[in-house]
């Protein structure tokens, strides 16, 4: 049986039992600690899981899941249900995730447990985008603190098939999650097909911070979850052609968590 730090996964997945009996619970294993956030299910259109296992057993079940959470930085949560009489199920969150109160569905036999959120430095500093619509709708507007924005005080691009925006970040950064404002007047569904990575000019790759198919509302907040290991100066935030078509990138704020 595996071992993490004098603790086997299923001793830790007990732990973490406590957690879904409504107290918390924080180890050196995890990045964070884990408190219980709802009885409810994730839902498939506000977020995107990254792991799931089933078992019998639902400590062997959560297990599984503790163990895949130990190594991988974007483990925010996990979701435990009872799906049937002997049969368990769990998931770990995300890749994506909408941040709100009701982005979730009703399902009185499932509980989502959540690390509470480290304080992290937001180190976006300047913005780039690939093309301007007009000259009332500044880059800079990125990364002015204002996450509520409407016609003229968000970023603009022209139409294009892969039009894209770089957030420049204070220093090199080991970032953990990027969070992105949609605007809240209008056109929000415009924000679709996006992935976000991580830039490092020394080296010959990116590191992934997830793709978000949407399309997104007005107003959405949609937090960006980052693979390990993803160290860099920039932040791309770029929208894939589909289907031929020219889009417009527009967002109202981005800010970029992690150490320096």
């Amino acid at each position: 049986m595996l071992i993490t730090h004098g603790k086997t996964y299923l001793q830790i997945a007990f732990l973490l039992f406590a957690v879904v009996c409504e107290s918390a619970y924080k180890a050196p294993e995890f990045h964070g600690e884990f408190h219980l956030k709802f009885f409810g299910k994730l839902s498939d259109k506000y977020s995107q899981t990254i792991f799931s296992s089933e078992g019998k057993s639902q400590m062997g079940t959560l297990a599984k899941c503790s163990k895949f959470c130990v190594n991988d930085q974007r483990c925010i949560g996990i979701e435990l249900c009872h799906i049937r009489e002997d049969w368990f199920q769990c998931r770990v969150c995300c890749e994506w995730k909408k941040i709100g109160s009701n982005y979730y569905d009703d399902q009185p036999h499932c509980k989502y447990l959540e690390m509470e959120d480290k304080a992290e430095e937001n180190v976006a500093a300047s913005a780039v985008l690939s093309s301007i619509y007009d000259s009332r709708r500044k880059t800079a507007f990125a990364v002015d603190g204002v996450t509520e924005c409407e016609r003229f005080t968000c970023p603009h691009s022209l139409a294009e098939f892969s039009p894209w925006l770089r957030v420049d970040l204070t220093n090199k950064t080991s970032v953990s999650k990027v969070l992105v404002y949609n605007r809240r007047d209008c056109c929000g569904e415009r924000f679709h097909d996006v992935s976000v990575n991580v830039n490092e000019p020394e080296s010959v790759r990116n590191f992934s911070c997830g793709f978000f198919p949407g399309p997104a509302v007005n107003g959405d907040r949609i937090l960006f979850l980052c693979e390990n290991g993803a160290v860099g100066e920039s932040v791309t935030i770029m929208m894939n052609y589909r289907n031929g078509k020219k889009s417009y990138l527009h967002v109202c704020e981005v800010e970029v968590f992690g150490k320096r």
